[in-house]
């Protein structure tokens, strides 16, 4: 039987209880590893430190830098892998 959860489905156990509701022990597990090492890149990065950018200097704090790159480098990675999947011809994960 098939129990329908808002855009998902989950298939009954034979105990009776719900299958894939609520978050994994590997999600949560995954979240308070990302939380620590989050929490230490910005206690041990709280010195300003100047960019020169385009002509510009900007100071802001080590770990605000550090926290743009990533993202910046995210979203550029995200882009690549869509043009290369793009012209592959193959169907982008929904997922």
């Amino acid at each position: 039987m098939r129990v329908r959860y808002g855009h998902c489905m989950a298939a009954d156990k034979s105990d009776g209880t719900q299958q894939g509701s609520g978050i994994g022990t590997g999600r949560l597990i995954a979240i308070v590893v990302v939380a620590v090492a989050a929490a230490f890149l910005i206690f041990g990065n709280l010195e300003s430190t100047s960019v020169w950018l385009w002509g510009f200097t900007l100071e802001m704090p080590l770990f605000l830098l550090l926290i743009i790159m990533f993202v910046l480098g995210m979203v550029l990675g995200g882009v690549v892998r869509s043009a290369v999947r793009k012209l592959r011809g193959a169907e982008p994960r929904t997922n």
